[in-house]
């Protein structure tokens, strides 16, 4: 199985990344460099760390996610769950 997962920015815009449980699906949320970030619609107690997670709302998800920070930190694959997924980084750039 191969899938895409888009993280980081470009030169014009911001993103973040997120995935979506319901749609099992990669969403994003983009926004132009010259604003200002959006902020979290809510936040969340990690019971592991003790530090608080916020949640963002994605256009394309029915409910507030957290932010995936990097493909390093994705440590499950979404659609099979498996653990020692192999990710292979591409570069694009707008």
């Amino acid at each position: 199985m191969t899938y895409q997962v888009k993280f980081g920015s470009g030169k014009r815009f911001e993103q973040f990344t997120a995935s979506d449980p319901v749609s099992k699906s990669f969403v994003y949320l983009t926004w132009n460099r010259r604003e200002p970030a959006p902020e979290p619609v809510s936040t969340i107690f990690d019971h592991t760390t003790g530090k608080p997670i916020p949640l963002y709302k994605f256009p394309e998800a029915e409910h507030p996610l957290p932010v995936i920070p990097s493909m390093e930190e994705m440590l499950v694959c979404l659609l099979t769950g498996d653990h020692a997924f192999k990710a292979t980084r591409r570069i694009a750039s707008d």
